[in-house]
């Protein structure tokens, strides 16, 4: 890795600090998009660099370069940032293991760019289509006094989009695989699903829009993780809490919901789920932290600062988009947790009431606990039947009410919610989820 060579030189001249910690970060990168038939940027792209997190006295400092030659100039005093009246002690892990998550991929890119281009060549009512195609490879080493993790991260990522027209209406639809491994056994599947894909946005035109009320809904995998990541997880991020941006903020120990609803946010390494990692970017081992558990307030996602500040225990929470940025409390797979009754029996105890499918953007405000999240499709059941089918919806509602509103759990769950969430200026962090469905009354729609 580019900077390595370094690390001797580095930790002489860290020395005199009190603590200290070098991130080495190198990556590759694959980039195809295609559009409307025809292949319209191929790229490889291949980034290095290092950054340095160390503390004399109170007083904290951060440096990141990308350029080698930046080294040798590097003194104890020079820093692009400095913290003051540091309000902390970093402590470091004392690990010291390499780990590989994933395999690298063997998909040639020319093949990937030939059928992306297949892919959205337009065809009956479709008027536009385009596909994208990441492959990224990310090697981070950390080191401090008595700590050297390497770690190796392969993940893949492809999806498409399409545009349905017929008369003055317009349907838009995704389709996407995001994966905590290269593609090497998605992305035929991947193009093979593209026929069914279009299909499903044609027949979209025939569907009404919209659909206002207060109904019981039954929140499918794509629409809970919406839920578990961006109302409630957010809103266990240490940092939120602690500087009073968050609704969860005093009531760990208070009943949220029912006893039979708990909820994770899991990093462990598992079923090529986007956002694992086996340590964090502190280099603390990763481990599942139960926000939830069974009905109740049980911890938040907090990195080394924040947990001394809350006098809580480590959880390994702290991650970063690149080497540029401190490490601060994200989220990585997070996901409620299976409960006991099929989707087909939720149906039933429903009866009636309507099924949310497929997310579409929306907004959550943390701080006062409310959300609003677009939802592509709402089935209307009328005495356990699917009788309509609607598109282009909203769900709102507020955390506290909506945890209290849950009335069953499903044992069905999947795992096709992957995505990049945005922190501050830290956008595009990997996380993913693997949830079942929630039954929740007084849902406000529209």
């Amino acid at each position: 890795m580019e900077f390595a060579y370094a690390i001797d030189k580095l930790k002489s001249k860290l020395e005199k600090s009190d603590f200290y910690r070098i991130m080495l970060e190198g990556s590759k990168s694959e980039n195809i998009i295609a559009k409307e038939g025809k292949i319209d940027s191929v790229n490889q792209n291949e980034h290095f660099g290092l950054s340095i997190f160390y503390t004399v006295g109170k007083f904290g400092y951060f440096y990141s370069t990308n350029n080698p030659e930046d080294l040798d100039k590097f003194k104890i005093d020079l820093a692009l940032k400095k913290y003051s009246n540091l309000d902390y002690t970093p402590k470091e892990s004392g690990i010291k293991d390499s780990k590989v998550i994933g395999e690298k991929s063997n998909l040639d890119l020319e093949y990937v760019a030939k059928e992306l281009a297949k892919k959205t060549k337009l065809k009956d009512k479709i008027i536009s289509h385009d596909a994208r195609y990441f492959n990224n490879e990310i090697h981070r080493k950390i080191v401090c006094r008595n700590t050297d993790i390497e770690q190796t991260q392969y993940r893949g990522f492809v999806l498409s989009s399409c545009t349905a027209k017929e008369n003055n209406v317009l349907r838009k639809n995704t389709d996407r695989i995001a994966k905590g491994n290269s593609l090497n056994n998605y992305f035929d599947n991947f193009i093979l699903n593209n026929e069914k894909f279009e299909k499903e946005t044609v027949e979209k035109l025939s569907l009404k829009e919209g659909l206002t009320g207060k109904y019981s809904v039954i929140l499918d995998p794509t629409v809970t993780s919406l839920l578990a990541h961006e109302a409630i997880g957010h809103s266990c991020e240490a940092d939120l809490v602690y500087n009073k941006q968050s609704i969860l903020r005093n009531k760990l120990g208070k009943t949220l919901a029912k006893d039979f609803v708990s909820l994770a946010d899991d990093p462990t390494v598992r079923d090529n789920l986007f956002g694992s990692f086996y340590y964090d970017d502190e280099g603390f081992k990763a481990k599942t932290r139960y926000l939830i558990k069974e009905g109740k307030l049980n911890d938040y996602i907090l990195n080394d600062r924040y947990s001394q500040l809350m006098k809580m225990e480590n959880n390994a929470g702290s991650r970063t988009i690149n080497y540029t940025h401190l490490p601060i409390p994200r989220m990585s797979n997070t996901s409620f947790l299976p409960g006991k009754i099929t989707i087909n029996e939720m149906i039933k105890e429903m009866r009636n009431g309507v099924i949310l499918s497929g997310f579409n953007g929306g907004e959550t405000n943390p701080a006062v606990g409310t959300y609003q999240f677009g939802v592509k499709e709402a089935k209307i059941v009328k005495n356990g039947e699917i009788k309509e089918t609607r598109v282009n919806l909203s769900y709102s509602g507020s955390i506290l009410n909506s945890l209290k509103n849950i009335v069953d759990v499903s044992k069905d769950i999947k795992m096709d919610s992957p995505g990049f969430c945005g922190k501050e200026d830290q956008s595009g962090l990997p996380c993913d989820s693997f949830d079942p469905y929630l039954l929740v009354k007084n849902v406000r729609l529209g």
